[in-house]
């Protein structure tokens, strides 16, 4: 595929979802995590969620054929959730 794609997570309660595909294409490869990130006083841990993510983003990207990621949109319950450090 050519051209960039985008990334969309969504971290709730009952795991980390992702996808990646590209405009007019929509999503092109989706994975899950069963694993919650964990959270703390200052919302999300960011250190976690990068644990998560950057593995589940280069295997979604290997598989939908996108090599370059423009956009990114994170989705948590709230925006206190994505804590001080993801704001």
């Amino acid at each position: 595929m050519t051209g960039p794609g985008f990334l969309a997570v969504d971290s709730g309660g009952s795991g980390l979802r992702v996808a990646v595909g590209a405009a007019g294409r929509g999503p092109l490869a989706r994975s899950a995590s069963g694993e919650p990130v964990r959270t703390g006083a200052r919302g999300l841990d960011p250190g976690h969620l990068m644990e998560q993510l950057v593995p589940m983003a280069r295997t979604l990207c290997a598989e939908a054929g996108v090599e370059e990621l423009a956009t990114a949109v994170v989705g948590a319950a709230g925006l206190a959730g994505l804590g001080d450090a993801l704001r």
